[in-house]
């Protein structure tokens, strides 16, 4: 019934439009009509050409009422839609990269992670889907997250290197190959086609906003001349 309930919304803003786009239109017309056709106004034929006139200006009124009632309804709907986006939780990830093979074979870990809540509600039960390398033959899982600050977490988003087929890593297991997933993450990276200039890898995240399921999109950029991680993981372009 909730169409009924805007629908008469919607007519009464209308009638209140049309009275006073009538009652304007006619004050105009019965005030300067007589001045200027004064025969047009007087006697018997006069007071039928007032009626049409009368008719006339009321469906000009009734149109014009229309239009601005739909108008007034239509901005209220944007800015309803604008509001209820604006208060929709956004994330932003970022990468913390290191710069060309000699430098990312020095550090042990040469790239950080970072997640962080940029806008509207505070999203909670974040879970991120498995990023797959460009042949198939490696995923990256990151871990599940209970919820998300404005301020990025320093140590980053704790994420592995798995083969495609095998079983999540224990704890005690993944603790065991931390000092590994460098090489991992190289194994993931190496698993493409030959020739490309840049590795684009979608990575959706996966989010409860209060009971509501929602889903934002981001698509982390490895580029191969610069042998970095791009710090630009917004989700634009082709992947």
């Amino acid at each position: 019934m909730a169409w009924l309930v805007d629908f008469l919304w919607f007519i009464r803003d209308m009638y209140r439009h049309w009275v006073g786009k009538l009652t304007a239109t006619l004050s105009i017309v019965l005030a300067v009509g007589p001045l200027i056709w004064p025969d047009y106004f007087t006697g018997g034929s006069g007071l039928i050409h007032t009626q049409w006139m009368w008719w006339i200006a009321s469906a000009i009124a009734f149109f014009i009422a229309a239009r601005v009632a739909w108008g007034e309804e239509r901005r209220k709907r944007i800015a309803a839609e604008q509001k209820l986006e604006d208060s929709r939780p956004k994330l932003g990830i970022n990468s913390h990269s290191v710069e060309g093979p000699r430098e990312w074979a020095e550090h042990r870990v040469p790239v950080t992670f970072t997640i962080q809540h940029l806008s509207g509600r505070v999203p909670i039960s974040i879970r991120f889907d498995a990023v797959l390398s460009k042949l198939g033959r490696f995923s990256l899982r990151f871990d599940s997250l209970p919820h998300v600050d404005s301020t990025p977490h320093q140590t980053g988003m704790r994420f592995e290197v798995v083969e495609v087929g095998a079983p999540k890593l224990s704890a005690k297991d993944w603790e065991a190959t931390k000092p590994y997933q460098k090489e991992l993450l190289e194994l993931f990276l190496n698993d493409r086609p030959e020739g490309l200039s840049e590795l684009k890898y979608p990575l959706i995240a996966n989010f409860l906003d209060g009971d509501e399921p929602c889903s934002q999109a981001f698509l982390l950029r490895f580029e191969m001349d610069r042998f970095r991680f791009s710090e630009d993981t917004s989700a634009g372009g082709p992947p």
